[in-house]
């Protein structure tokens, strides 16, 4: 018979993680109590797929040549720093289509915040004609819908084609 493992032996990894976990008491029916306290960590594999349109302030075209290429780097540094799913960037000079998979614990609103917040910071220091013209480069609202009605591969299309408009 294996050896059983003491419930320090699987809590003591997760006592210092803000993970959610399960807590699974198991029941010793030759002792008459709980003879084990389990904790297991809950990590959901539902990755949900969004497509997210913002703009820049009062919709100015500032996301021109030099600015566009360094806007789709921090994006995707912004992406993988919070491990998440980059599909397809598009960046016009009035707007920005990001398709992306996000995990529900993080949550796209987080996401989009993160993005957001880093490339204004960023952009603005580096590109100081940003400054003059605008007092914060993003406006507060954004578009965010769910990919589940479409293909995957059609909303691609339709971000690539935005370009064309």
């Amino acid at each position: 018979m294996a050896a059983l493992h003491s419930a320090n032996d699987f809590a003591e990894p997760l006592r210092n993680s803000r993970q959610r976990c399960l807590s699974l008491l198991i029941f010793d029916p030759t002792w008459g109590r709980c003879a084990w306290h389990v904790w297991i960590p809950c990590r959901a594999s539902c990755p949900c797929r969004y497509h997210v349109v913002f703009c820049p302030k009062y919709r100015c075209k500032v996301l021109l040549a030099p600015i566009d290429e360094r806007l789709k780097t921090l994006i995707l540094e912004t992406i993988e720093k919070w491990g998440q799913e980059f599909i397809e960037l598009e960046i016009m000079p009035d707007r920005v289509h990001l398709l992306v998979g996000c995990d529900p614990q993080l949550g796209i609103h987080r996401l989009v915040k993160y993005i957001k917040g880093t490339s204004s910071r960023s952009l603005r220091q580096e590109f100081p004609q940003l400054k003059r013209k605008l007092p914060s480069l993003w406006t507060n609202s954004y578009l965010v819908a769910t990919v589940g009605g479409v293909t995957l591969e059609t909303l691609k299309r339709y971000v690539e084609g935005q370009k064309n408009r």
